[in-house]
């Protein structure tokens, strides 16, 4: 076996592998010594990155979890992305919207010029149930610039059940229509029926209407006209008032945008009481 030079010996250098595996058969060599420090150096890092995967889990969990959160009534959208950006919009009266981008800084949504205080939108991030978030703006001029003025950031914000996401509900529809066309009443019904149910807490009112419609014409052309009938029954109130009612009831903008569903509701009931 090759011994070690003296140089190497005085200098603590390893010439055979990394930590000079060499010297640790030599009890007693001042290099068997060096090669024991040198391998608890080189586990130091090894040990933190373990330590990082057992912890990570608890960390994350002390954080609002990343995803795309639907606010009750399907009245807005709360996308939170694993590197912390966050994108905020919701729907109030008269089509005022909010629309905000900013950043989690522990449990609270932050957006705006860090310079100013006065200018920084602070949203507190509270979390309800496993998969709920309640968000409350701060008091001030600073959140209520990204509103109109019948519009709020506030409100309750869940993970919707598998189905109910945005673009899941958007394909669900659109596979009913297929179906439809395709004059496959059963399975359009069977495609579209279960949506209301499962999804409305994630379906907002507007959207809610035009489901109610598309289910009653399919019932009606299945043959089903007291199922159609049934579809309708939400929507019974707005079908029985006259024009002028409803522009009593809801503001400008909503009346615009409910009015060809309450008129399309209307045109179906009368379809299904054989008018």
């Amino acid at each position: 076996m090759p011994q070690p030079s003296s140089l190497y010996e005085r200098r603590g250098h390893l010439p055979f592998g990394e930590c000079g595996e060499y010297y640790q058969e030599r009890a007693g060599d001042r290099n068997a010594q060096v090669a024991r420090d040198c391998r608890r150096k080189r586990m130091r890092p090894k040990l933190a990155a373990i330590f990082a995967l057992v912890t990570a889990p608890a960390l994350a969990a002390d954080a609002p979890a990343p995803g795309g959160y639907i606010a009750v009534g399907g009245s807005g959208n709360l996308t939170i992305q694993r590197d912390g950006a966050v994108s905020l919009s919701t729907l109030g009266a008269n089509g005022h919207t909010c629309s905000l981008d900013g950043g989690l800084k522990g449990w609270t949504i932050q957006s705006g010029s860090g310079g100013d205080p006065n200018d920084l939108c602070v949203i507190g991030v509270k979390r309800i149930a496993p998969d709920g978030l309640r968000l409350t703006p701060a008091d001030g001029d600073a959140c209520r610039a990204y509103c109109g003025a019948r519009a709020t950031m506030d409100g309750d914000f869940y993970l919707p059940p598998k189905g109910c996401a945005d673009a899941e509900r958007d394909a669900t529809r659109k596979a009913f229509k297929a179906l439809y066309d395709s004059k496959r009443y059963a399975e359009a019904l069977a495609k579209l029926a279960p949506l209301p149910k499962r999804c409305e807490a994630q379906i907002g009112w507007l959207e809610m209407d035009w489901i109610l419609n598309d289910l009653a014409l399919t019932h009606y052309r299945a043959g089903d006209p007291a199922s159609c009938l049934a579809d309708l029954k939400p929507m019974a109130k707005d079908i029985a008032s006259t024009d002028d009612d409803l522009r009593d009831v809801y503001p400008p903008s909503d009346f615009e945008s409910v009015y060809p569903a309450i008129k399309a509701a209307r045109a179906n009931a009368k379809l299904c009481k054989g008018g």
